[in-house]
């Protein structure tokens, strides 16, 4: 499978009809990806530019797995979790490096991480 996805504007709350579990994801924002491969090793790279923080990264993900199966590593600018958890009195500005393991069947999640992170002195 090859695909290539450019999305100029992309709502995360609009797709809630589809998929309810972005319902309270209050983030707009813009994206390029690209998933190359088998459906149980897809490489893909994804570049998101938003107003919840930037991201922008290389995983491989197994698609066949129940749930789904993502390994790899992502560059993080200025996440501000407020937006994408839908809670203002939760402000942050977190830049990173998170490398991911992460199983959705069993809920596993081995991660390690190098970050700098500035929380509002109100934290």
């Amino acid at each position: 499978m090859h695909l290539e996805v450019n999305a100029e504007r992309f709502a995360f709350q609009e797709w809630a009809g589809l998929l309810p579990g972005l319902r309270n994801i209050a983030v707009e924002s813009r994206f390029t990806t690209t998933l190359d491969g088998p459906r149980t090793a897809l490489a893909t790279t994804l570049t998101l530019t938003s107003n919840g923080g930037d991201i922008r990264g290389a995983f491989t993900l197994d698609a066949t797995a129940p749930g789904w199966r993502g390994t790899g590593a992502v560059d993080v600018r200025q996440v501000n979790l407020a937006r994408w958890l839908n809670r203002p009195d939760r402000p942050s500005d977190i830049t990173g490096h998170l490398a991911f393991d992460l199983d959705r069947k069993s809920t596993r999640l081995n991660s390690s991480h190098v970050s700098e992170s500035r929380m509002p002195s109100s934290a």
